[in-house]
C-alpha cells in the first residue's frame, strides 16, 4: 500500500491538519444562526448526534485518495434516464396570493429578518 502524504493534501479536513471541530461550539453557533433556542436535554441530545456525525466524517481521513479522481455522482449511469425536454411553463401565481401567506409582507415583497452583520 503506497504511503499518502497527508501535509500535500488540501481538502477541507484531510489529512488530519485541521482541528476537530468541537459538536457543542458548532452546534451552538448553528442554533445561533437559525434562530433555535435549544436548552437542557435537547441540546445535549443533539451535540451528542452532531458529535456522532463528525467522527464519522474524521474517520473518512485515513482513508488513501492519491490517485483517486473525484466523482460527480457516485453511481455510474445513475440519473442518466431522466426526460430532458422541458414541461410547458405553468403560470406564475399571482403576487398578491403569495403575499397573503407571508408573515410580513413589506411593499410588495417578502419581508425577513435581518441576519448579515450579526
Amino acid at each position: 500500500m503506497q504511503e499518502h502524504d497527508s501535509s500535500a493534501d488540501t481538502r477541507p479536513g484531510a489529512g488530519g491538519g485541521a482541528p476537530a471541530l468541537d459538536a457543542a461550539v458548532a452546534l451552538e453557533r448553528v442554533a445561533r444562526l437559525a434562530r433555535i433556542d435549544l436548552s437542557g436535554a435537547r441540546r445535549e441530545r443533539l451535540a451528542a448526534d452532531l458529535a456522532r456525525v463528525l467522527a464519522a466524517f474524521e474517520s473518512l481521513a485515513v482513508v488513501d485518495v492519491a490517485g483517486v479522481e473525484p466523482l460527480h455522482q457516485p453511481l455510474v449511469g445513475a440519473g442518466t434516464t431522466r426526460d430532458t425536454r422541458l414541461a410547458p411553463p405553468e403560470a406564475p401565481l399571482p403576487r398578491e396570493t403569495l403575499l397573503a401567506s407571508a408573515p410580513a409582507p413589506q411593499a410588495g415583497f417578502f419581508g425577513v429578518p435581518k441576519t448579515v452583520g450579526e
